[in-house]
């Protein structure tokens, strides 16, 4: 009977890990996709407006994101909360409570949920993490030696090219 409950719990935290780390493998490509494009607009931005205007605007468009992401998932949060009218009251009021320092430590996971979650699914997700890592090993490797070339050329010919100055 324990046997049958353990396998079950397992299956349902690899069916979970499983899912989360395919989207993060899927949203990967669109977050360096981001950074380039971050990139360009840096780029055309500052040949249009100076790096100061250029640098400004970027944060704003990215602070503007941030609350456009931040009200997403408290609309979400409170649609969540509405689907779950069963809830008893101390429950609800459990969960809305934030406390006394309600800025962004309310955001934030309680560590003892993020901590017995990381016990559980651990020792089911540390072995898929090592295959996935030993699968993309010669991807991983080449990108690192491709970086140390790249960079420690521009860091050689800055030493070696001599410096003018200015009279």
């Amino acid at each position: 009977m324990m046997q049958e409950i353990a396998n079950r719990a397992q299956s349902v935290v690899e069916t979970l890990v499983n899912k989360y780390v395919t989207r993060l493998a899927m949203a990967v490509p669109f977050v360096i996709a981001l950074g380039f494009g971050t990139a360009a607009a840096s780029v055309r931005l500052t040949e249009m407006y100076g790096s100061l205007s250029a640098n400004t605007i970027l944060a704003g468009a990215f602070a503007g994101f941030g609350l456009l992401a931040t009200a997403a998932i408290a609309i979400r949060q409170a649609g969540a909360e509405t689907t779950n009218p069963g809830a008893q009251p101390h429950e609800k009021e459990a969960a809305s409570y934030a406390g006394p320092e309600a800025g962004n430590e309310a955001l934030l996971p309680n560590p003892d949920v993020v901590l017995a979650a990381i016990g559980a699914i651990g020792p089911t997700a540390l072995p898929m993490l090592i295959r996935l890592i030993l699968r993309n090993l010669p991807l991983l490797v080449g990108v690192l030696v491709l970086g140390y070339l790249l960079f420690s050329d521009a860091a050689k010919s800055e030493r070696m090219t001599p410096s003018v100055s200015e009279p």
